[in-house]
């Protein structure tokens, strides 16, 4: 019997941890732009994206703004909309916003041609259309 309730007192610990863990690594710094909800583990807040998810980008845009935030997968990602907030950003923190990780997200929303994402001076295609 002893045995049962250690084992029930560990898996309450090992639950409570991992929540824990979860909330801490998604939580949102009030330095950050508005967001959508809370994300899940390790998926963030994909399980909001319908299958274009330029509907729910439009959507989120329209709740919060120009400018708000999202999980995908467990990375932050602050999204910008709109020629004002977009040139601006670029003009006044051009270097901040010079080099970006590769995402799978991206290449989704972009069909893989590079349009629409703001990855263009590293597509093959936009570099060739250049030309």
């Amino acid at each position: 019997m002893a045995q049962d309730e250690a084992t029930t007192f560990l898996l309450g610990v090992m639950v409570t941890l991992v929540l824990l863990l979860w909330r801490w690594s998604t939580r949102r710094p009030s330095s950050l732009p508005p967001g959508s909800g809370t994300a899940l583990p390790l998926i963030g807040h994909q399980h909001l994206l319908s299958r274009n998810p330029r509907v729910q980008f439009a959507a989120w845009r329209r709740q919060y703004g120009d400018v708000f935030s999202l999980y995908v997968g467990n990375r932050l990602i602050v999204v910008l909309s709109g020629y004002r907030v977009i040139k601006d950003a670029l003009m006044t923190h051009g270097d901040v916003f010079s080099d970006r990780p590769h995402m799978f997200l991206t290449d989704v929303i972009a069909k893989n041609r590079g349009e629409d994402a703001v990855e263009y001076d590293t597509n093959p295609l936009h570099l060739r259309e250049r030309k």
